[in-house]
């Protein structure tokens, strides 16, 4: 289930001609920012990525099935290229992912778009935004959250922010990596007038 108290769940225009769903199909769904939003900071090889939450590395970008949820400017990332059998399988480990930005001047609210296979949950500036899912590998329940995106309206501060995003792969009966895919991706998108007038 859903948790944050701020989510707007988007729907996506999943009843659109081509986007039903049917037997091992996936939502060709994807996301185009407003015309009236910039692009802050999202997803890429600039994310570093940590199981204990000492010893970070760059992400890397990850194989997903070709009709996963696409945010714009984003990439989908992970902590190797392609899970293991073992991953597949088994499920993942928590793995953390941490962005450290900083917004343009005057830039002080946004919207932060995000979704995982399978479940999330995100942070920024230590603050909980929100999450999806259950953070444990043992849940192997077929969600589809990364069928669709979260948004949250959050608030940026001057200087450096810190997104901090944890997520699982959940278990399954496949045994090859690209049976089970694990995945996140997410952008932060401010209001273009943000910048342009400070203090608004």
């Amino acid at each position: 289930m859903r948790t944050p108290p701020t989510a707007i769940a988007l729907s996506l225009l999943l009843a659109l001609a081509g986007s039903a769903r049917a037997g091992n199909e996936f939502f060709p769904i994807k996301h185009v920012i407003d015309k009236n939003e910039t692009l802050v900071v999202v997803s890429d090889r600039q994310t570093e990525f940590s199981l204990d939450g000492k010893s970070w590395s760059p992400a890397v970008a990850t194989w997903v099935f070709p009709g996963w949820a696409q945010l714009q400017g984003a990439t989908w990332i992970w902590r190797a290229a392609k899970v293991s059998p073992d991953e597949a399988h088994n499920g993942s480990p928590v793995v953390t992912f941490r962005r450290k930005f900083t917004p343009p001047a005057g830039t002080t609210r946004a919207t932060l778009r995000i979704t995982a296979d399978n479940a999330y949950k995100v942070t920024l500036n230590g603050k909980v935004v929100g999450s999806s899912g259950e953070l444990s590998a043992a849940s192997n329940v077929d969600d589809g959250h990364w069928q669709t995106f979260d948004a949250y309206a959050v608030p940026l501060k001057p200087g450096e922010n810190v997104l901090v995003v944890s997520a699982v792969n959940y278990r399954s009966s496949a045994t090859k990596g690209d049976g089970n895919p694990g995945g996140v991706v997410f952008s932060l998108a401010a209001p273009r007038e943000s910048a342009a007038n400070p203090g608004k």
